[in-house]
């Protein structure tokens, strides 16, 4: 912190992206799972030097060069990518589909997610960009918000040997969109049409199904019926099917 002499706001803004579910879920993709002891949070391991290893490994597979002792004075973009929200409008209007939409605080707090429960209830779900180890198959995984992301149990119903969030630059080749904006509706905007659907059996126990339109700043709910025979077929996916255990 002593070496960005930028906007704390920017650096404010980068870390509430990430909330305590996303965080847990993140090391626990990288071989830490953690658990609770009386409201504090510790690795598995029961050893700090396990999360800073995870970490280096991690950053080395990303090719992440680390440099210290230097002035970061901000990140930059050189073309921000995100979902056009008209695009997905017009596609829904197309199929036909009725939606209600809603604008809301970006879905990054605890806050903005209770004003988007509170005023369009549904099914809450989080979508997450994998990759396999080879980083030539990958994976948009669509699963309630309330389960827990365990990378054991999706590799064995998948039939892989490793699994892991994909780098940013891939989010951006084949969804064409930023980290904090991934929504099953970035799948039409795929060109290659090579990244698989998977879908966990828990999202269809709802009548409606919630979607970010755009960026996380605006959302949809849909019928589940008309998800499932509408929308998924028309983007051109076959769902792979998977049950991750909700253990808690």
């Amino acid at each position: 912190a002593t070496h960005f002499h930028g906007s704390k706001v920017l650096v404010e803004n980068g870390l509430k992206r990430f909330n305590e579910k996303d965080c847990l879920d993140f090391f626990a993709s990288i071989g830490i799972p953690a658990y609770d002891n009386n409201g504090y949070i510790y690795p598995n391991s029961k050893q700090a030097s396990s999360i800073v290893s995870a970490l280096r490994m991690e950053l080395n597979r990303l090719k992440v060069d680390i440099k210290v002792s230097s002035d970061v004075t901000g990140i930059k973009y050189d073309k921000i990518h995100i979902m056009d929200k008209e695009k997905v409008t017009q596609f829904l209007d197309k199929l036909d589909i009725e939606y209600d939409l809603l604008q809301h605080p970006a879905a990054v707090t605890d806050e903005a997610i209770k004003y988007l429960d509170e005023n369009l209830p549904s099914n809450p779900c989080k979508n997450l960009f994998l990759v396999n180890r080879q980083g030539t198959e990958f994976y948009l995984l669509m699963m309630p918000r309330n389960k827990d992301f365990r990378t054991k149990y999706i590799k064995e119903q998948l039939g892989l040997s490793h699994l892991s969030f994909a780098k940013e630059e891939h989010m951006v080749e084949k969804l064409d969109v930023h980290p904090g904006s991934v929504s099953v509706m970035c799948l039409i905007n795929e060109s290659a049409h090579d990244v698989h659907f998977i879908l966990d059996e828990d999202v269809k126990k709802s009548q409606t199904i919630r979607f970010h339109v755009g960026d996380n700043t605006c959302s949809a709910r849909v019928k589940l019926s008309d998800f499932l025979e509408k929308i998924i077929p028309a983007i051109g996916k076959e769902p792979i099917s998977i049950d991750i255990p909700d253990i808690r």
